[in-house]
């Protein structure tokens, strides 16, 4: 495993057995950045430090970014294991059409940054599809995908809620976020 202090991490390992494995390990890490973000505003309500405002804000708009769904992302990866579970040629063209109008989006934003992981997504999309049908990795079943899907966007949604927190409470570091999801 690889650590970076305050921006994130990586494991690096075994290729998932499953696409359950997928999600959960592409999920634990923002679900420990928000277990980290939440104790860090704890202390900043406690002790009015400068250094936890900072951290708390970093850490919540570095976790949320890092579920936006492009891949090579966490929240790409688990996108991509729920496309790749259902197996579906329309799943494979419905997730290349979103990731279309999301390069679109993304040059017409200016997040030039952005933009560079959306083309590595797609051009891992289209090299991992034809793999994964000749993979026997195990897919998610209907229910797996549901509580997948919920577990994603219950993440998501704390972390809006969050940084909306944090930018109300004028964190060190929250004109950052403010400035990002204004724009």
């Amino acid at each position: 495993m690889y650590l970076i202090p305050f921006v994130g991490g990586m494991a690096v390992g075994d290729s998932p057995r499953t696409r359950w494995e997928d999600v959960y390990i592409s999920m634990m890490g923002p679900v420990y950045g928000l277990l980290m973000t939440i104790i860090f505003y704890i202390v900043y309500l406690i002790t009015d430090s400068h250094f936890a405002g900072l951290v708390t804000s970093m850490s919540a708009l570095l976790n949320l970014f890092n579920l936006i769904p492009v891949h090579p992302l966490d929240g790409g990866r688990v996108v991509k294991a729920l496309v790749f579970s259902g197996r579906s040629k329309l799943a494979f063209i419905g997730l290349l059409l979103i990731s279309s109008v999301c390069m679109v989006l993304a040059w017409q934003s200016g997040f030039v940054f952005l933009l560079f992981f959306i083309v590595l997504g797609v051009f891992d999309i289209i090299a991992s599809w034809r793999v994964s049908l000749a993979e026997d990795i195990t897919p998610l079943k209907p229910y797996g995908i549901l509580f997948s899907i919920l577990w994603y966007l219950f993440t998501v949604a704390i972390f809006i809620g969050l940084i909306l927190l944090i930018a109300s409470d004028n964190l060190p570091g929250s004109e950052i976020a403010k400035t990002i999801l204004q724009s």
